[in-house]
């Protein structure tokens, strides 16, 4: 799975042109069970750690007898993609794909801002697995708004994301949810075939600017980001 090579000139500039996300989860009225929409959040963030997996021979051609067979590789290829930290399960997770602590790297999250936002920050799957990975200390958090949405038969895209604010904190070292504290921020609304004067959709962005050190690993993961 591709990750956001662009995505921090992106935020430095305040403006994403385009991000893709699964229909049931932009609507917030249904779980993912088919695993089709995993691979659309594959570019919200700018690395993605590659699992250390086996991945099985595929057909040579792709037809609707076998769909399921391409959909379960590319979504083996996927483990921490930044789906897994919006899937509502903490004991699965994003992981940055980089040397090192990860110091700088940025994922992005689909959130309402206007409502409390919680973070399961680490590898939530059980309390050894959270000790011996990384957890975001010192982050940056921005807030970004689509101003534009347009949908597919199972995905939206949201468009012409712009900046609506952000602030920096540090965060608790703990294996659990932890509230988010946001600076209240002015929203327009998105214009688009799923919206309506009153939708809002707002994304929000985590860079890494520091860490609590695993006792083995060095990769630094975050479980859960939700309302």
């Amino acid at each position: 799975m591709d990750s956001n090579k662009n995505l921090k000139a992106y935020i430095e500039k305040g403006k994403i042109p385009s991000l893709d996300i699964g229909m049931a989860k932009a609507l917030r009225n249904a779980k993912d069970t088919d695993g089709y929409e995993i691979g659309f959040t594959g570019n919200w963030s700018t690395s993605i750690l590659a699992p250390n997996v086996t991945l099985p021979k595929l057909p040579k051609e792709q037809n609707f007898d076998n769909e399921k067979l391409f959909v379960k590789y590319d979504n083996m290829t996927c483990k921490y993609s930044p789906y897994y930290a919006m899937d509502g399960d903490p004991s699965t997770a994003w992981s940055e794909g980089v040397d090192g602590d990860g110091v700088g790297e940025i994922l992005l999250t689909f959130v309402d801002v206007r409502k409390k936002v919680k973070i399961w920050t680490g590898y939530g799957r059980t309390e050894e697995i959270f000790r011996n990975n990384n957890r975001p200390k010192d982050v940056t958090l921005y807030i970004f708004e689509a101003l534009k949405t347009s949908d597919g038969t199972i995905s939206i895209t949201l468009k012409d994301l712009v900046l609506r604010g952000q602030i920096e904190l540090t965060l608790k070292d703990e294996n659990g949810y932890q509230e988010i504290v946001l600076p209240k921020v002015k929203l327009t609304g998105s214009k688009g075939t799923v919206g309506n004067p009153e939708a809002r959709f707002t994304v929000l962005g985590i860079k890494i600017n520091s860490v609590y050190k695993g006792e083995k690993y060095e990769d630094t993961l975050i479980s859960e980001v939700s309302n």
